[in-house]
């Protein structure tokens, strides 16, 4: 949802040339940061835990967050 919200308020077509207010930015941002934050534990990884490496569905989902992000905050 946080992935289709960005696709649609940052990265939104129309004819007048806007970007997207900071605010709007850092509100999405803080959506992310809190989604991954209550991850439960056997979604959650991060290469430093030292854990294995999860199955191949939990890494995707770990992708689209990053993707997600790199979205949000590239140079507009």
């Amino acid at each position: 949802m946080i992935a289709g919200e960005v696709l649609t308020k940052v990265y939104r077509v129309s004819r007048v040339n806007a970007s997207p207010s900071r605010k709007l930015r850092e509100q999405v941002h803080q959506r992310l940061v809190q989604w991954a934050l209550e991850l439960p534990e056997n979604l959650d990884y991060t290469p430093k835990s030292g854990k294995a490496c999860p199955a191949p569905h939990i890494l995707v989902m770990h992708i689209q967050y990053w993707a997600t992000v790199l979205l949000l905050h590239r140079p507009l």
